[in-house]
């Protein structure tokens, strides 16, 4: 007989599972004793204690601890049985042999295979030394002040350049005439740090001594100037507030940089072998990349690798795609390349991990039975219960018509309120008001001009309790007109407010509630399919409980 891997995702999977089976009520006293002794058997698959132990560290680590303590764990024993009788219905229709179930846990198997491999033989460093953060502070924070000139045309550039070298002032013709943001400050940029100041700018910056001017250059659609008005060195003081960071950019440098290194090292002996046809035809097809038929690739492989699976045109053309979208400023060609380097380095890392016998060794294949088992009860669960669900438009009219109130929006309000600088006169206001003064007589009493207290009338606007502070919200949503909130310290010093007037918010449109009404009715008929499917198969199976066992294992029977 063969155990359901209790430590599996199928059954960590909340989502599906949790909403069908309510595990919260009374606390139980988990005694994890007798791990070998059989806690239930369905049909030829046993659970046993050893098999709820893994579950239940890996649920309970996701639990707070007020949850932990009233959680009741041997729920989880009903779920596995529920989990395990749609797996035994999955296998039993021949889901496993699914080309997307087969493609997943083959995915998976070697994600976790590669991640074995990559913890036993890649060792990235993770120690920067105050050297190299002092080194890295001294070129990224020194600081320049620069002063530009941006100008239309080249020829233009080159003759204001040599007005300025005559002796006309570069501010002057900022001022006149320059094209970039600088303009109104005659092009005087603000004093920065290195690393602050845009990299074109800076690379031309530190080349130049201090006075002296740039030859004209290309930025940002026209022709630009540029001054060296300060460069001074890094301030010693400043190091404590950017040591973090720089230790952190640092040590991401060194791990990238070994990381290339150990590619480099991977693919040494393993060259690849390109299907030149095949890459040209990518490579050729840049006019459709933004298109959805650039992604109808095939299974031509593009790249392979010794020993390693080959890299599709589907594949490669998906990656292309999203280099694209992320970084869409670089060329076309320069994405193809940068997709053909990272893919042969994927594809040396596989042939590898499989080389080196990762794929085969038990943890792996564990995991990997442990994603099939997930695979199938989805699919099971999509195939069986989730296609069957149906709606109709008198369902939701229903279901609108006798939840009105869930659908109202919050009540909105006229507010007065005043602003007191001094927290005991905010107190005194808050006193009066509570023995009954009038609200509006002592604003009335307010002086004109005063700098202690101003009265912000905004009776006009009605507003909801969304716009006010969470403090002020809880206590003002069940005021009536004429009441007062108490004060309130915020920057500008104490508020206080007071109700004009408020009325119910509207009830919300059936189309705006749509979905929500859609995701209701969605969790009613999934919960009632599948407590349909499962007494089904509770019906058509052998499901035995060893109940005493079950009271050693959770301190009660179930």
């Amino acid at each position: 007989m063969k155990s359901l891997p209790m430590s599996s995702p199928i059954l960590r999977s909340a989502g599906f599972f949790l909403a069908v089976l309510p595990a919260w009520s009374s606390a139980a006293a988990v005694k994890p004793q007798g791990s070998g002794l059989p806690l239930a058997v369905i049909g030829l698959d046993t659970i046993r204690g050893k098999d709820m132990n893994q579950a239940i560290i890996d649920f309970h680590s996701k639990l707070t601890n007020s949850d932990r303590s009233k959680f009741d764990y041997e729920n989880l024993l009903k779920k596995a049985v529920n989990d395990l009788l749609l797996l035994q219905e999955a296998e039993a229709m021949q889901m496993d042999k699914d080309e997307h179930v087969q493609a997943t846990v083959a995915s998976i198997r070697a994600n976790i295979g590669l991640g074995q491999y990559l913890k036993q033989n890649f060792h990235p460093p993770t120690v920067v030394s105050k050297p190299e953060i002092a080194t890295a502070f001294a070129r990224y924070y020194r600081r320049f002040q620069i002063r530009t000139l941006a100008l239309p045309t080249l020829a233009e550039a080159q003759r204001r350049a040599a007005e300025i070298k005559s002796g006309v002032s570069m501010d002057s013709l900022a001022k006149a005439m320059s094209l970039d943001t600088r303009r109104y400050d005659g092009g005087l940029h603000p004093l920065l740090h290195y690393a602050d100041i845009e990299n074109q700018l800076r690379d031309i910056a530190e080349k130049l001594p201090v006075g002296e001017m740039s030859a004209p250059y290309p930025f940002h659609d026209a022709y630009s100037l540029l001054r060296v008005e300060k460069a001074l060195p890094a301030d010693p003081k400043e190091l404590p507030k950017f040591e973090a960071s720089i230790r952190a950019m640092l040590l991401d440098e060194k791990k990238q940089a070994a990381w290339e290194k150990f590619l480099a090292q991977i693919q040494i002996g393993r060259a690849p072998v390109i299907n030149q046809k095949a890459f040209d035809r990518i490579a050729m097809d840049s006019v459709r990349v933004l298109s959805a038929d650039y992604l109808k690739g095939d299974t031509t492989v593009v790249i392979q690798i010794p020993g390693g699976s080959g890299v599709t045109d589907q594949a490669f053309r998906t990656r292309v795609s999203r280099y694209v979208m992320s970084d869409g400023n670089v060329g076309y060609q320069k994405l193809v390349e940068r997709a053909l380097k990272s893919l042969q380095a994927e594809a040396s890392l596989d042939a590898v991990v499989k080389q080196k016998g990762y794929l085969a060794k038990p943890s792996v294949n564990a995991a990997a039975k442990r994603a099939q088992d997930s695979c199938l009860i989805e699919m099971y669960i999509q195939e069986m219960v989730v296609k069957n669900i149906k709606f109709n438009k008198q369902e939701f009219a229903d279901y609108y018509a006798q939840h009105q109130e869930d659908f109202r929006l919050p009540d909105q309000f006229k507010l007065t309120q005043v602003k007191i600088v001094s927290k005991d006169t905010a107190d005194q206001w808050v006193q009066r008001l509570n023995k009954g003064t009038d609200f509006k007589y002592l604003a009335s009493q307010i002086p004109k001009g005063s700098t202690t207290q101003t009265l912000v009338n905004s009776s006009e606007e009605w507003v909801t309790m969304e716009t006010l502070p969470a403090n002020v919200q809880r206590q003002m949503k069940d005021l009536p007109v004429g009441g007062h909130s108490g004060a309130y310290g915020t920057t500008e010093g104490w508020v206080i407010f007071n109700v004009e007037d408020r009325r119910k918010g509207r009830i919300k449109t059936m189309e705006e509630v749509d979905m929500q009404i859609r995701q209701v009715m969605f969790q009613r008929k999934f919960k009632a399919g599948l407590d349909a499917v499962l007494a089904t198969l509770k019906k058509n199976s052998n499901v035995v409980y060893f109940q005493e066992n079950i009271r050693n294992y959770f301190g009660k029977s179930i």
